[in-house]
């Protein structure tokens, strides 16, 4: 079975395109050690696949449109796009948007706090 991961060839990295077809091109990635998590630009959408047996990727998420960014902590998976941040819990539901309207270029976890960076530079953070 062909690797589901991202493959070197050549000077810089390709994404195997047969794997990866829930999301058309993965732009950002998290992990927390039992899955690999992405977010995608266009269309914009957040998938998974488990790790080190790879597998076939899952789809979480989809129509948000330019996911920027992702993380992921003990229970929840979190993305950035054009409308704010959202979240999925890991085991699967719907997803929420945690923050409306914010300009967010990227996202990270903890479990205790959700924190974002603005398009102004500014660290933000919001409590779970």
């Amino acid at each position: 079975m062909p690797s589901p991961y991202a493959s070197m060839a050549g000077p810089s990295p390709r994404v195997n395109s047969k794997s990866c077809t829930v999301t058309d091109t993965p732009y950002a990635l998290a992990t927390d050690g039992a899955t690999l998590y992405w977010s995608s630009r266009y269309p914009g959408a957040v998938g998974s696949v488990p790790i080190p047996a790879g597998g076939t990727p899952t789809a979480l998420a989809a129509g948000g449109g330019d996911s920027l960014s992702v993380a992921v902590d003990q229970t929840n998976v979190y993305w950035a796009d054009a409308e704010g941040i959202h979240r999925l819990p890991k085991l699967g539901g719907c997803p929420a948007q945690i923050i409306n309207s914010e300009v967010v270029q990227r996202v990270a976890a903890d479990g205790v706090n959700v924190y974002w960076t603005n398009s102004s530079g500014q660290v933000m953070k919001l409590a779970l």
